[in-house]
């Protein structure tokens, strides 16, 4: 079997690892951070990292995702359940134009796991990392190795202290900011094509957990609630062991809205939102965390170069 590096040790890193591992392949995960991985669902929710922003706000696991969990990692998924998470069926929470519709086979696999994004990764790390055939270090590349002969092709990357690391296959997990445009230039190599468009949305978001035995306001989608308002787009999304979080969505030229990045004014902005207001509402749930900001949002498309 092949040696693999990955570049990254977030989401995408450690599943693209799970994958290689679980069919045979040796996996290496360089990760930059030192800083010492969480061990509980509290500890991960207040890991914040500069480089993975994204970690603290609000995500939604759709169905063929955790249909994909379930049928291809089902110790990760087993794992989200016992971390706090929970499974829902969407067909429980038909809107009033669906609820006389029958039952069709399939419909049971219309299901979600409400997790925290950092729950998740807590999770996926820990199941990572058991599989034999995978290692962590930490380490920052710097740049790309490449063989001598023809055809050119990377063989290994260069870390910032000099170090080399060789591999039959070299994936790049570093997310939006990655460098490996640079790196291919760098190496005398066909560099991807980039097409990106902004996003223009800022995501302002904040963690609670709930004081009350049941959801303690509306849910138009069985995992959450949401809506677009004047100048505003709010999104509730439930999470394991209790919690749920709100994002609200607002326009990168809106500075008045840029006061939202304060806890009073957040709160205040939930408060008058009607489908939100009674999930904030006294006895109902506390703040467990800061409010988070999150902008210069791309989509990004990177194809292979031509030629």
């Amino acid at each position: 079997m092949s040696t693999v590096i990955i570049v990254g040790g977030s989401v995408i890193g450690l599943g693209t690892a799970l994958a290689l591992a679980d069919r045979g392949h040796q996996v290496e995960i360089l990760e930059r951070s030192t800083d010492q991985p969480p061990a509980t669902a509290d500890e991960a929710a207040k890991w914040v990292r500069p480089t993975v922003p994204q970690a603290v706000h609000s995500h939604a696991f759709g169905s063929l995702g955790c249909n994909l969990l379930r049928d291809r990692a089902r110790d990760v998924y087993d794992g989200l359940l016992a971390a706090g998470a929970a499974e829902i069926n969407l067909t429980d929470y038909r809107p009033p134009s669906l609820r006389e519709v029958t039952s069709v086979t399939g419909d049971e696999n219309l299901r979600m796991v409400i997790s925290r994004r950092s729950t998740f990764e807590l999770v996926l790390r820990q199941r990572t990392m058991a599989r034999p055939g995978v290692t962590i270090s930490t380490g920052t590349v710097r740049g790309l190795v490449v063989s001598e002969h023809e055809p050119s092709r990377v063989t290994g990357v260069r870390l910032s202290d000099g170090q080399v690391r060789l591999a039959d296959i070299v994936v790049d997990a570093t997310g939006r900011r990655t460098a490996v445009e640079s790196w291919l230039a760098d190496a005398g190599l066909p560099v991807n094509e980039v097409h990106a468009e902004n996003c223009k949305i800022v995501y302002y978001t904040r963690h609670y957990r709930m004081l009350t035995e049941v959801p303690p306001g509306p849910l138009n989608r069985g995992f959450g609630a949401g809506g677009l308002w004047d100048h505003y787009t709010a999104v509730l999304f439930r999470g394991d062991n209790g919690t749920f979080s709100i994002s609200l969505g607002v326009l990168p030229e809106d500075t008045a809205l840029k006061s939202l990045r304060d806890e009073e004014a957040f709160a205040a902005a939930v408060r008058a939102t009607p489908l939100l207001a009674g999930w904030v509402a006294p006895g109902n749930s506390e703040p467990i965390s800061p409010v988070y900001a999150m902008g210069g949002l791309d989509n990004s498309l990177r194809l292979p170069a031509r030629g």
